[in-house]
Order: C-alpha cells, then sequence, then structure tokens
C-alpha cells in the first residue's frame, strides 16, 4: 500500500527538496552519495531526524553489490556522480574520490515501503532507479527524474536520450509533464495547497520544485513528451515525423506506439529538464 505521506528524495545534495517536503509535513527517506553532503545533511536537519521524520542514507545507486567510486567535485558538488564522464565538457578536474556502499530503491522500498512520490536526481545512474522498480507491484503514484542534456556525457559518449521516458513508460506510467528547472525562480505553490501543507518558499535551479497536483503544467502522452524532448536535444530526427503524422506506429526502446503528436513545443533550448510521470 502507498504511504500517503512519504516521500523518497534520492540525491538529497544540499537538502533544498528535502527541506520543502519535510516543511509540508511528509516523512521522507533521502539518499546521499557524497559522504561530505551527507555529514551536512545530518546536521543541517538534525531536529527532523531526533523527531522521525527524516532518514539519510550515505549509499550510491547500484544494480549491483560492490562499492562503488563516487567522485565530489569541489566546485560544482551537484554534478558529482559515479559516472566517470558526467558533465566532463563542463567541470573541472578537482574533486575527491570516496568509496560508497550501494542500495536500489527496491531494497529501499522493501524497508520503508511504497512512497506518494519519489524524486530522482542522481547524475548519470536514474535509470537504474528504474530498472529496479521494475521489481516491484506497487509503484509509487507521483515520480520524477532528471533528463540528459546535450552536455551531460562526452560527445563520444553512447547516449540514450529516450532511455528515461522508455523505463518509466515499462513501469506502467500513462501521463508526463516535462518541468524546466532553470525556471524554477518564477514558480509559486499555490494556494491553497494541494500537496500536503501551504508553504512560503522560494525555488532555484538546485530545486525539483513542486510535485503531484500542483504541479503547473498539463499532463501529456508518451508520444508528445517524447516529442517535445526530442525537438530540444535536436535529434528530432531520431523519429520520422511524416509517419508519425501519417499515424504508423513508432518504436520507444522495446515499446511501440502509436503517435499523437503537437507541434506546440515550447521548451526553453537554455534549460534544463525533469519528466514528472503518473498513471
Amino acid at each position: 500500500m502507498i504511504d500517503e505521506k512519504l516521500i523518497f528524495d534520492i540525491g538529497m545534495h544540499n537538502g533544498r527538496d528535502t527541506d520543502f517536503y519535510l516543511r509540508k509535513g511528509f516523512k521522507v527517506i533521502a539518499v546521499e552519495a557524497s559522504p561530505i553532503t551527507y555529514k551536512k545533511g545530518l546536521s543541517q536537519f538534525e531536529k527532523e531526524i531526533e523527531k522521525g521524520q527524516l532518514k539519510i542514507i550515505n549509499k550510491a545507486i547500484s544494480n549491483g553489490n560492490e562499492t562503488l567510486k563516487f567522485r565530489h567535485y569541489k566546485d560544482h558538488d551537484d554534478w558529482s556522480s559515479t559516472v566517470d564522464d558526467w558533465n566532463d565538457s563542463m567541470y573541472s578536474s578537482d574533486f575527491d574520490v570516496f568509496e560508497v556502499l550501494p542500495t536500489n530503491v527496491d531494497e529501499l522500498m522493501q524497508e520503508f515501503g511504497t512512497p506518494y512520490y519519489m524524486k530522482i536526481d542522481i547524475e548519470g545512474s536514474d535509470a537504474l532507479c528504474l530498472d529496479a522498480l521494475l521489481k516491484v507491484k506497487e509503484k509509487p503514484k507521483y515520480i520524477s527524474v532528471e533528463l540528459l542534456t546535450v552536455n551531460n556525457l562526452k560527445e563520444n559518449s553512447k547516449k540514450d536520450y529516450l532511455e528515461i521516458l522508455s523505463k518509466l513508460r515499462a513501469n506502467g506510467y500513462t501521463k508526463f509533464q516535462l518541468v524546466d528547472q532553470s525556471k524554477h525562480a518564477e514558480t509559486k505553490c499555490p494556494k491553497p495547497a494541494l500537496e500536503g501543507t501551504f508553504v512560503e518558499v522560494e525555488f532555484d535551479g538546485f530545486s525539483s520544485g513542486l510535485f503531484g497536483k500542483e504541479l503547473p503544467n498539463n499532463w501529456k502522452s508518451i508520444d508528445e513528451v517524447v516529442f517535445d524532448y526530442l525537438q530540444y536535444t535536436g535529434l528530432k530526427t531520431q523519429i520520422n515525423i511524416e509517419n508519425q503524422l501519417k499515424g504508423k506506429k513508432g518504436k520507444i526502446g522495446n515499446l511501440f506506439y502509436k503517435p499523437q503528436v503537437s507541434y506546440l513545443n515550447q521548451m526553453n533550448p537554455e534549460g534544463w529538464f525533469d519528466v514528472h510521470a503518473t498513471y
């Protein structure tokens, strides 16, 4: 059974999202791979941890049982990752390497239950959570995952821009929203609240922002978000638009579908995006 008051924050980072969820009255299970950021979180949320409203787990997401090497970037810790070439075109080489124990969302759900909402933002390992979620019968009602941008990997890296979207669909999610994180400063919480308690908050580019019933946009089909997202990445030729408009079947990973697309794509080319999903 879904715990309507429980949220998983997979990739806690500086705790802005965790703080938002706690202030709205939710219980939070937060996962943070960086030992440096984890220790800061223990101090920042000492009272909430003592009250049992929050638990922070210092592990990295993995589909295996072996320890992982985690790079903590000193000058841009929000890009820290277990993926060696993550954001290689953008960051400096000044980093610390830590050995971190593994976990995944199926293990967390066995221990803590099924969350109402799960945020995933772990710099290149996000799809591993969706692989593990396939093992679970009951899924979170709402889920969000950060999508790739053209700068995330080296030019010669193999990129599957549709991996996240196809795996969300494989997990049974049918409705989607693309949310521009770079425009979070313009976002306001609805009043009265549609999720939890109303709080005054100023979001920024380090936040995942609103979730669930409070999201600002209309829900779209998988076909519409794939079309919009591939236009944003400049990869619209990966899908034959002419065949789509004729109603022929396309393919996302192993998922076949009959596209119903729209040209009303207003995605900010300078933005970076979370995809939110529900069923």
